[in-house]
Order: C-alpha cells, then structure tokens, then sequence
C-alpha cells in the first residue's frame, strides 16, 4: 500500500479528533489546521503529541477523547463528573480534591465550582454535561442554595428545641422582635423567674 494510501484515513482520524476537541472548546478551529499541516510533515507524530508540542494542549486530554470518549458516551453507567475531568487532564487530584470539599460548604455542583475557580471554560462544562449526561446541562449551578445567617440561627433553634422535648422538658419561648431601624433582630427570653427554662 502507497504512502498516500494510509496517510487519507490517518489525516481523517485526526481531523474528527480535532473537530472533537474544538466542540469541546479545547482548541481553536486555526489550531486544528496547523497541527493537520504538521502531522503532513511529521508522520512519526501522533495528533496529541502535535498539539503537547506546541503547548496547546495535554498529550493525555487529546489520548483521553481520542481512545476513551466513544465509549463513555454510549456507556448507560456513568460516574462523576470529575472523574472524567480528572482522567481528561482537565482538573488535576488536587483540584477535584479542592472542589469536593468546597461544594460541602457551598452547595454548588462541581463543575460550577471548576469553572468559577478558572479552571475550566463554561462551555467545556457545557460539552461534558451535553455529552455524558443528557438533559442534565439546563439544571440549576447549586446543588442545594447555601444557608443565610438567619436560616442557620433557626436550624440551631430547631434542634436545641427537639433536645429539650426529647429530655422531656419543655421548649423555650422565644419573642423575636425586629428593629427597623438598626436593621437587627433580639431574642427576648422569659423572665428568669417564670417556670419556662430559656436559653440565652
């Protein structure tokens, strides 16, 4: 077989590969080009190490969509999102480490948290959800709305109160009165002499 033979269906491989990573907004469409152009010049060079080379992208994100990709989209299983970040070469441990332990404290779903922190385009995030998670890219960035002050005052409230009726005492009384003025808001508990026991 000729050279010029193998070397129409090698450029075409690379050539979807590199509409791939264009959707995914990874490279840029003049990208693609050059690096078609040097693989032309270049046979020995693999696509992803063209792109590695002239610093426009991981080896191991291009190998990741080139070898993997196919088959995570038809898979009916999928794992987390950052999982396939991290195996993309998109997020590193650190990162995925990172966001994990935020989002226990924010509520936001990780790759809102990726693409706030600047450590993924908006729509990379976009593809990825499209992708591997049909239906799922129009939800909500949040997981679960973070709490206000004064929602976790009334948690607290809630809980201490459930104590007491479990000990079988009864509940505190509580007279919330708001002052427009200042904007503030005061306990007021029962007299120390009254029978119900109150919390300061």
């Amino acid at each position: 077989m000729s050279k010029s033979a193998t070397l129409v269906p090698r450029l075409l491989l690379h050539q979807r590969l590199g509409e791939l990573l264009h959707k995914a907004h990874l490279i840029s469409q003049s990208q693609i080009e050059v690096a078609l152009h040097d693989q032309q010049q270049h046979m020995e060079l693999r696509f992803g190490e063209i792109l590695a080379l002239r610093g426009w992208l991981k080896q191991e994100t291009a190998d990741f969509f080139a070898e993997q990709w196919q088959v995570l989209i038809k898979e009916s299983s999928k794992d987390a999102l950052g999982s396939y970040l991290q195996q993309a070469r998109l997020l590193d441990e650190a990162q995925v480490a990172s966001i994990l332990k935020e989002q226990q404290q924010s509520g936001y779903r990780f790759g809102s948290l990726a693409v706030l922190h600047g450590w993924l385009k908006q729509q990379t995030l976009d593809f990825f959800l499209e992708s591997l998670y049909p239906g799922k890219e129009s939800e909500q960035p949040f997981i679960r709305r973070p709490r206000s002050q004064s929602q976790r005052k009334q948690v607290k409230r809630g809980k201490q109160k459930q104590a007491l009726e479990q000990n079988g005492q009864p509940a505190p009384l509580f007279i919330h009165v708001a002052d427009s003025a200042d904007q503030s808001s005061q306990e007021k508990a029962a007299p120390k002499d009254s029978t119900i026991p109150w919390i300061n």
